[in-house]
């Protein structure tokens, strides 16, 4: 093989040295201050990572206060090992998979699910946010089946994603070029 032109060389320097959603998403984590749906609000709060576990059903709701009403459309994220179901103040606002108590019953989701939330939904004030997720299909050995959950503005995440997709497809074209 000949040896690599001195512009793929750089290339491939700024593909490694280009990290991941290098544009930076400006989101709002939501990982933290669970409740299992029905405790009353002197009950301690949970991180939702310390919550989930293997073949389980749960319940779990929170509060989220928004200082600002977006101008724009935004994303509620969603990564995780589970079967899902998403209510925003009491209206069901998306499904992934079929959450079941028995793994007959269940219908596993993907791993990442997002769903649109109109500035409309999401007004300034309080807000009331419940998951049912259901992991029956997960092995026992993993110690979470929670990766993240997340708002952010639409725009900010498809260009993260762009910025996560870019260094594989120019080191996939560089290497293509040189072979």
């Amino acid at each position: 093989m000949a040896a690599m032109p001195s512009c793929f060389r750089y290339l491939l320097l700024c593909c490694l040295a280009l990290p991941p959603f290098a544009m930076g998403m400006d989101r709002l984590s939501l990982d933290e201050g669970w409740r299992t749906c029905g405790a009353s609000a002197a009950a301690p709060a949970a991180a939702l990572h310390q919550l989930l576990q293997p073949g389980q059903l749960l319940c779990v709701e929170r509060d989220v206060t928004l200082a600002a009403t977006p101008s724009s459309t935004q994303l509620l994220v969603l990564s995780a090992l589970a079967a899902s179901e998403l209510w925003l103040d009491g209206d069901r606002i998306g499904s992934n998979g079929q959450p079941a108590r028995q793994a007959s019953g269940e219908r596993p989701g993907d791993i990442d699910f997002a769903i649109h939330l109109t500035p409309q939904q999401l007004t300034v004030g309080k807000h009331h946010l419940r998951l049912l997720l259901s992991t029956q299909q997960v092995p026992a050995r993993l110690a979470s089946p929670f990766y993240a959950l997340y708002l952010v503005d639409r725009q900010d995440y498809r260009a993260g994603l762009a910025w996560y997709r870019l260094p594989p497809l120019l080191l996939a074209g560089a290497l293509g070029a040189v072979a």
